[in-house]
């Protein structure tokens, strides 16, 4: 608005949004190449396709689904999942998924997850500078080859003998991730990126395979275990069990603690700061003594 500012010859530009309403801006301009140049830059970013026909096996992981799926709504694109079998897949040259585009087809749903994140232009789902898309892209390749490799492992039934192997790449990769994010609130931006939701979805079905260190939050890997419960809440996956588990362990309220000791906390579970530090806030809490039928006020902390 600026650039053209103070200059002759509105120029009124009407175009349809998905059938929906039809958005006029009107524009200034001092000539008719400064006029093109606008219209691309409306056209190609606000007015681009926003619908991503993606086919995916029936045998594919869940999490592979849901990446696509949360990328594409915080990318603001329409999604339309059609079920396929192996074979249909194997004869678009694809194993898990393929999205058709009007160049041709693309396959494996990190390409498809990199596709949605540029279909919409300025989304900042794949970084604003070539140095942030490279951060990216380093971090899709290590959520690939050192969480997704064990959690398939895993996941396809290889056996008992994988699980060991498995548990020790997640855990190598959670303490690489919880450094990185020691200081940050999402891996590259200030924003998620689909290297937050590739790496979140996969480390979520880690832990629905008990692949996950078992000591996540609340003592330790704690910057992990605060990203992964900030990630589910703005992947509006508040109700997954990895999210009310380390909500729990990290607000220090177990569901499973029916009764705590009199006077002790558990050594699992994080002491409170009383208001503006310097100790643990004294909570009353009456308890049955069982010995003597009566009952006592002590101090503990939940």
């Amino acid at each position: 608005a600026s650039r053209f500012a103070g200059e002759a010859d509105p120029l009124s530009i009407a175009m349809p949004s998905g059938g929906d309403a039809i958005w006029e801006t009107a524009l200034t301009r001092s000539s008719s190449a400064a006029a093109e140049e606008v219209k691309a830059l409306i056209v190609g970013s606000s007015f681009r396709s926003k619908v991503v026909r993606l086919s995916m096996s029936t045998t594919a992981p869940a999490f592979k689904r849901k990446k696509v799926a949360i990328a594409a709504k915080l990318a603001g694109v329409a999604l339309e999942v059609t079920d396929v079998t192996d074979e249909e897949l194997g004869a678009m040259g694809a194993k898990t998924c393929v999205v058709v585009t009007g160049e041709g087809p693309i396959a494996r749903s990190g390409a498809v997850l990199r596709y949605v994140a540029s279909v919409v232009a300025g989304c900042g789902l794949y970084g604003d500078t070539p140095y942030e898309e490279s951060l990216v892209d380093a971090w899709l390749d290590t959520s690939v080859y050192e969480i997704e490799v064990p959690v398939v492992l895993v996941g396809g039934g290889t056996g008992g003998d994988a699980v060991p192997a498995a548990r020790a790449d997640v855990a190598r990769a959670s303490a690489v991730l919880d450094e990185a994010l020691r200081t940050k609130t999402f891996l590259v931006t200030e924003a998620p990126t689909i290297a937050d939701i590739a790496t979140y979805c996969v480390l979520e079905a880690a832990f629905d395979l008990d692949l996950c260190p078992p000591d996540l939050g609340p003592k330790t890997l704690t910057n992990l275990a605060r990203w992964l419960v900030t990630c589910s809440l703005r992947f509006s996956d508040a109700d997954s069990a990895l999210c009310k588990t380390l909500k729990a362990r990290l607000l220090g309220a177990k569901p499973s603690l029916a009764v705590v000791a009199k006077g002790a906390a558990p050594a699992s579970m994080p002491v409170p700061q009383a208001a503006g530090g310097g100790g643990a806030a004294a909570v009353p809490t009456t308890t049955t003594n069982k010995t003597t039928a009566t009952k006592e006020t002590t101090t503990t902390v939940p």
